[in-house]
């Protein structure tokens, strides 16, 4: 019985967490689930719900885990300039620790850049 006490108070904690507004785990969810309705064709929930996790001050990485989301659905003026936000803020630099370790390469979000500037002028056009 203390076994299942201790478990069902982890279980409400997570809980608690999940529904807090602008906790890594809300924010986690809200990812999952827009990634999941993209791939459910949801294309404007999806968009909209990844906007909601955008706002919540997320890491380098997620914001360009999403901005990748965005250009495979064809968000690609969002995806640019999620990309060229994350650009800045590794040459600004003043990333120490986890942040600078879990952040994406400036090489790799330059090559990003560059692929979907070429995909969206052509589409454009």
């Amino acid at each position: 019985t203390l076994d299942r006490s201790s478990a069902a108070s982890d279980v409400y904690k997570r809980q608690k967490a999940n529904s807090r507004p602008g906790s890594k785990e809300k924010m986690q969810l809200l990812y999952i689930k827009g990634a999941a309705l993209f791939s459910l064709e949801r294309r404007e929930e999806a968009h909209s719900t990844l906007e909601e996790v955008l706002s919540g001050r997320p890491t380098l990485n997620r914001k360009m885990s999403i901005a990748s989301l965005y250009a495979s659905y064809g968000y690609i003026e969002d995806a640019l300039s999620i990309a060229e936000d994350v650009y800045t803020s590794l040459r600004e630099g003043g990333l120490h620790g986890r942040a600078l370790a879990e952040s994406p390469k400036v090489q790799d979000v330059e090559s990003f850049i560059k692929m979907y500037s070429v995909s969206w002028k052509n589409g454009k056009n």
